[in-house]
């Protein structure tokens, strides 16, 4: 399979892969196709931030120009955040964003597919898509069964159904690893697994075990909610709940409901946005020491 002419891995993150150090992959999509404009480039800079100080290189995933790129630079990044209307390119979009030479930025599934392409085993986000209403799936859940990577997220997003979404990683066969931890408030679609829960350094032994018996898929590494005020996390499932309401109003569903329910919800609800915010650098830090941990496995 000869990937060159479709497939570029920025410099730091190539040295880092040779070298064995830890690497973490993002999405764009969560910031580019759903953020309101203003927020989008603080976003990931914030988790690119996270990671590093916690001894990772980021590598945030899109498609420039017809080629797939695992690792942004800082110019890169800001002119995605900043295209009117970006693409939103999942793995049933990415073919085409390829052959065609496009531009667009990429889903989780997107990521997870760039990740495993290029032998980096831990993806990161606060929140990733769900089942949202009438059985609506997310492709980034079956993507967990079909990439092979370790994915650090505690949450699905806004208008998702946290524990639908947990039901159908079980009959997808994906592990659900919660690690132990003080945890702070739920948030609306909070992935909380029953237990028994995990050290970081056991749950990248799990994901090694996993992979070295030819198991197909994904692991699945959820982290306690971050601490919140319990005021701020209940203005933040307020806003939720409204914004919601507001959808089903308007007829919004599938493609359409997430961007639309994320940017509202961050554009009128300071308390959301401070709790994604929260929930998405906690992530990218705890992908870094799980990179960490898989590394030195």
């Amino acid at each position: 399979m000869n990937l060159q002419r479709y497939l570029h891995v920025a410099g730091e993150v190539d040295a880092a892969l040779r070298r064995g150090r830890p690497v973490v992959a993002f999405d764009t999509a969560s910031a580019a196709c759903d953020m309101p404009p203003g927020q989008r480039l603080a976003h990931v800079r914030a988790r690119e931030a996270a990671a590093r100080e916690a001894g990772a290189v980021p590598a945030s995933v899109a498609v420039l120009e017809g080629v797939l790129h695992l690792g942004l630079s800082a110019a890169q990044l800001e002119a995605l955040c900043g295209m009117q209307d970006a693409p939103k390119l999942s793995r049933r979009e990415l073919a085409a964003a390829v052959a065609l030479g496009r531009t667009g930025a990429a889903t989780a599934s997107c990521a997870m597919v760039a990740a495993t392409l290029c032998g980096v085993r831990v993806y990161a986000a606060g929140a990733i898509g769900g089942v949202g209403p009438g059985m609506d799936v997310s492709a980034d859940l079956q993507e967990l069964r079909e990439s092979s990577v370790a994915a650090v997220c505690a949450a699905v997003g806004p208008g998702a159904d946290g524990a639908a979404s947990a039901e159908v990683l079980e009959t997808l066969g994906v592990p659900v690893l919660g690690l132990a931890g003080p945890a702070g408030p739920a948030l609306p679609g909070a992935l909380l697994p029953a237990g028994p829960f995990y050290t970081v350094e056991t749950a990248a032994r799990i994901a090694r075990a996993h992979w070295d018996l030819g198991l197909a898929g994904s692991v699945l590494v959820c982290p306690p909610m971050p601490a919140l005020d319990e005021h701020l996390a209940e203005q933040a499932r307020d806003a939720v709940d409204r914004a919601q309401a507001d959808a089903r109003f308007a007829g919004l569903h599938g493609p359409q409901r997430t961007p639309a329910l994320t940017a509202h919800l961050l554009t009128a609800s300071a308390a959301y946005a401070s709790a994604r915010r929260a929930l998405t650098v906690h992530c990218a830090r705890t992908a870094a020491a799980l990179a960490a941990a898989l590394a030195g496995a």
